[in-house]
C-alpha cells in the first residue's frame, strides 16, 4: 500500500511540472488508475481484516 501511495504522489507532482498538455493528460489518466488500484488494495485488505 505504501508503494501505491508513493507512486500516486509522484504522479501528482509530475502532472504540475509538465508543460505539454498531452503529457499532463496521460499522467492524469495514469494517476486515476493508480488511485483505483489503491482503492482495490484497501478494499481487499479491509475485507480480510488487514486494516487497523
Amino acid at each position: 500500500m505504501d508503494t501505491e501511495k508513493h507512486v500516486s504522489s509522484v504522479y501528482d507532482t509530475c502532472i504540475f511540472e509538465f508543460t505539454d498538455a498531452g503529457a499532463r493528460s496521460a499522467l492524469n489518466h495514469i494517476q486515476k488508475e493508480e488511485q483505483e488500484h489503491g482503492q482495490m488494495l484497501y478494499d481487499y485488505m479491509a475485507a480480510h481484516g488487514m486494516c487497523a
